[in-house]
């Protein structure tokens, strides 16, 4: 029986040792992939909470669930900056497409909650630019549980069961020619009865009457 030359041997045990080395690396990518450390919104991120106050988040091509069934952030982030460019998309399956402490964000691609869309728990401010969406299935498209909401609106901002946007101190709303908002209510603040100010369920083009309010202490939802 002939014998293995000696390197052939060699260059069959090198050739093994690569194709693990291949399989791990291909590996290791899934795994990231599937974890968010390349996912579409940089920087990923996470309870601690990361990313700090002043941090500038961009969004580029398909963020799906990135944070549980939160399209991005985990409720905690502060003072951050979130850029969605063209094209992109940013998408909770289950519950907020954006959830977020508190921050001003830059759409000019889609956002899509199975609750919210845009979910904050303090002051948010948002800039939905022309050609862009803002959908909220169950809740608001953009709504702050706690704070006020500031939004200049160029583009599409829906909620299909709900508002459109939900302040619960203050609701103020550019909407600008071509702009359109939809919900149960185009814009609302505050809970109770007393202090609800409601905007027509659909509203489009540039509105330049401040609503009127319940009384002067309750919250106030107008559109400038």
């Amino acid at each position: 029986m002939a014998r293995v030359p000696v390197w052939m041997s060699h260059f069959h045990r090198l050739h093994l040792r690569s194709l693990g080395a291949a399989a791990a690396i291909a590996s290791c990518i899934t795994l990231a992939l599937t974890d968010g450390t390349f996912a579409a919104c940089l920087p990923v991120a996470d309870n601690s909470p990361n990313p700090p106050p002043g941090t500038t988040v961009t969004c580029s091509g398909a963020t799906n669930d990135q944070h549980g069934t939160d399209g991005y952030g985990t409720g905690n982030q502060n003072g951050i900056v979130i850029n969605i460019g063209s094209g992109a998309s940013v998408t909770g399956s289950a519950a907020s497409g954006l959830n977020v402490g508190g921050a001003t964000i830059a759409n000019s691609g889609s956002i899509i909650g199975a609750t919210n869309s845009i979910f904050s728990q303090n002051d948010v401010t948002v800039t939905n630019n022309v050609g862009a969406s803002i959908a909220g299935t169950a809740l608001s498209g953009v709504g702050s549980n706690l704070g006020s909401v500031t939004v200049v609106n160029s583009g599409t901002i829906s909620a299909s069961a709900n508002v459109g946007v939900f302040g619960f101190v203050n609701a103020t709303v550019v909407n600008n020619a071509g702009g359109i908002i939809t919900g149960d209510l185009g814009v609302n603040s505050g809970y109770s009865g007393s202090g609800m100010s409601p905007m027509p369920a659909t509203s489009s083009a540039l509105h330049t009457a401040s609503l009127p309010t319940a009384s002067a202490s309750s919250p106030t939802a107008r559109v400038v």
